[in-house]
């Protein structure tokens, strides 16, 4: 029951976290010129990169529950430093090359390795395979059961 709860909450995080990248993701150009004006237009594709995270950051913090429950904090911080590490390196390899956009995709990437760096320890692994299970397009969309 415990991990169809997980589960549950999981598929939660993922729907959630695309119902609003995906229209921020459309809407990124107009939204951007309509707050800051047309001299901002270009920063829309960063915001587009951007928005990708938060389907990591929420899967993160639904994990963060589990690990927090079954007492694997140092797992927690384990995977904070290696999605630090990971932003550091990419951000000096990616914003001399592409700037802005670079540290939008050094984040993009830095997110979804330390939400999914739960697979370094058996408990964490399973997390990380219903994490995955809860990415399935078809259950998002609620054409395959959970």
């Amino acid at each position: 029951h415990y991990v169809q709860t997980m589960l549950k909450l999981y598929v939660l995080m993922a729907r959630l976290s695309l119902a609003i990248a995906i229209p921020l993701a459309i809407a990124s150009p107009f939204l951007i010129e309509a707050l800051f004006g047309n001299e901002y237009t270009e920063s829309a594709a960063i915001l587009r990169v951007h928005i990708w995270t938060a389907t990591a950051v929420f899967l993160g913090v639904a994990s963060s529950l589990y690990l927090t429950n079954e007492g694997l904090q140092k797992l927690s911080l384990y995977r904070t430093l290696i999605g630090l590490a990971v932003n550091i390196f990419l951000n000096f390899l990616l914003i001399p090359l592409y700037g802005a956009m670079g540290a939008a995709i050094a984040t993009l990437i830095s997110y979804f390795i330390a939400t999914f760096s739960v697979f370094i320890t058996p408990l964490g692994a399973e997390q990380g395979r219903l994490m995955l299970r809860a990415m399935n397009p078809k259950i998002i969309l609620g054409l395959k059961a959970i």
